[in-house]
Parts: structure tokens; sequence; C-alpha cells
């Protein structure tokens, strides 16, 4: 009986250190997990450089939409 649960932890044992082996030198993920980082790192970096023309242009930008609402008149009720 002993001989029969020794060998089966063992066997469980076994297959969790060959699991967590394979775990440890897989790979594939870690490419894709770099090429993100490394594209973040791009998209913050030009945002921090044209920062200011980020804002000139979103400022311009409400500032017509802002502008074109401002001039809407909508008809009163009643109105056709």
């Amino acid at each position: 009986m002993m001989s029969k649960i020794s060998a089966d932890i063992m066997v469980k044992y076994w297959r969790a250190k060959e699991a967590f082996k394979s775990f440890l030198e897989e790979e594939r993920g870690d490419s894709h997990i770099i090429a993100v980082i490394l594209v973040l790192v791009v998209v913050v970096g030009l945002a921090v450089i044209f920062k200011d023309s980020i804002a000139d242009l979103l400022d311009s930008l409400w500032d017509k939409i802002t502008g074109v609402t401002d001039n809407f008149d909508p008809p009163k009720k009643g109105e056709s």
C-alpha cells in the first residue's frame, strides 16, 4: 500500500516538475510582450516630444467644435 502511494506521489511530482520546466522554457510569449512594451515606449516618447503640438491641435479642434455649437440656434417648439 505504501509503495503504491509513494509511486503515485513520485509520478505526480515528476509531472509537475516537467510541466514547470516546460513553462519556464516556453519563450513564444516573451517576444510578443517585448514588442508591445517597445511600441508603448515609442508612443509615449512621441507624445512627450510632440506634447505642445498635440495640445495646440486639440485646442483648435475644440474651438472649432464649440464655435459651431455656439452659433447653433435650434428651432423653438411649434416652429417648422
